[in-house]
């Protein structure tokens, strides 16, 4: 028995660093996708559908029926076409394969969990090219990794950090990705400690989301709290440990601005994308014609004091840009309408109220990872890490949720 155990936790380990990496096919794509689509080809009749997932089935096929419509009526390229269509679908079938195949397997899930986040620290520490530069090695791969792992083991160990523990680890590394100009890892860390906090201290400020009104202030809070705690010269500027975000705070921040506008300039231009074409969108991976929108924001930073460089760019046509986006939500309304809204709205959802109902018992890495849902929702690129991020996220969540039920309903026949 013990020695079948150490077997599954070694096969989980493996899959974890395997699943992870990505390579280009079209576009890129993660390992993982592959092996789910493989593994659902192989199991089809025998796949099961879990209730809290069959919305988000539901949801993935009319988000690619949109987006098929969309590249129509856009007159969109085949290949753009296809990487469009495939987002939805390959989120979909990744979390249906980790759910079947880690159901009622919490513990492997973690331990699967483990080898990939390892694998992803091992990349970007000696095989790319962020290892010659010691902030980008911190900020976009070593500093929220670590952080995973850190709290991954404390599932793992079956045993909760306590508050102050939890607390001595989280400034430490706010303090570190502040000195290594990461803001966004330091918001990150402080937004989910607030709310693991909340989760243990007053139930009753989570209970309000919990209604299926008010979910979606969850996403806005967030929002509302990264923007107030964007200034972050206010702390920084009073050290000299912080001097190098000091100057990126000075170079970015104005009197016209609020710093998130000058870290995510996309956003001045976000609005006015969704105007031109608000109900089926520019289609997937949308070319900047002229550099119109680039042109655009350049003008917005220039009006805002965050540039002084005025210049207008010359269209070519071996030099294709995207209209620029920074935004799993953003870029979705732009490329596909206001339709698609609809996706994003249900699996923020379906992420808040299981979220909200077991915040109480969760250890930290679930807030964590919670958090970062909901920050790269406003702030990230949907690239093939964004999609991973939300495949992990929800098969997670929904793991978590059916052992818990499982646990509830032996209690129950007991």
């Amino acid at each position: 028995m013990q020695r079948n155990l150490i077997k599954n936790n070694i096969k989980s380990f493996l899959l974890g660093i395997v699943f992870f990496y990505n390579f280009k096919l079209v576009g890129s794509v993660n390992f993982g996708e592959i092996i789910s689509l493989i593994y659902l080809l192989i199991n089809f009749k025998k796949i099961e559908i879990p209730t809290e997932l069959k919305m988000i089935l539901k949801v993935s096929i009319f988000y690619t029926i949109i987006i098929i419509i969309s590249d129509i009526n856009n007159s969109n390229q085949v290949e753009n076409s296809l990487k469009g269509a495939f987002t939805p679908i390959l989120i979909l079938i990744t979390i249906i394969f980790l759910i079947n195949f880690f159901n009622k397997r919490l513990d492997q899930f973690i331990i699967f969990f483990i080898g990939g986040v390892l694998s992803l620290i091992i990349k970007a520490s000696f095989f790319s090219n962020l290892l010659y530069d010691p902030e980008n090695i911190w900020k976009w791969g070593f500093g929220v990794n670590l952080l995973f792992i850190i709290y991954l083991i404390e599932i793992i160990k079956k045993k909760k950090f306590s508050l102050k523990l939890i607390l001595l680890i989280n400034i430490t590394l706010i303090l570190f990705s502040l000195y290594f100009v990461s803001r966004a890892i330091a918001l990150i860390i402080f937004i989910s400690t607030l709310f693991y906090i909340i989760s243990r201290s007053n139930k009753m400020i989570l209970n309000i989301f919990n209604s299926k009104l008010t979910f979606f202030f969850l996403p806005v809070v967030i929002f509302l709290i990264i923007l107030a705690l964007s200034k972050t010269t206010i702390i920084t500027s009073k050290f000299v440990l912080f001097d190098k975000l000091n100057k990126k705070n000075e170079l970015q921040q104005s009197e016209m601005s609020n710093l998130i506008f000058s870290a995510r300039p996309e956003f001045f231009v976000y609005l006015n994308a969704i105007k031109d074409k608000p109900f089926l969108g520019h289609g997937s991976y949308p070319t900047d014609k002229n550099f119109y929108y680039r042109n655009l924001l350049n003008l917005k930073l220039y009006n805002y004091f965050i540039t002084d460089d005025p210049k207008m760019l010359t269209y070519y046509d071996k030099e294709d840009q995207e209209i620029p986006t920074h935004s799993y939500l953003f870029e979705s309304l732009i490329n596909h309408g206001l339709l698609s809204l609809i996706y994003w709205l249900v699996l923020s959802y379906l992420i808040t109220v299981t979220y909200i109902k077991y915040s109480k018992n969760m250890e930290f890495f679930y807030h964590l990872k919670v958090i970062v849902f909901f920050y790269s929702l406003f702030f990230s690129p949907l690239s093939y890490g964004g999609r991973l991020n939300i495949e992990l996220l929800i098969a997670l969540l929904i793991i978590y949720l059916n052992k818990n039920n499982n646990i509830q309903n032996v209690r129950y026949n007991s």
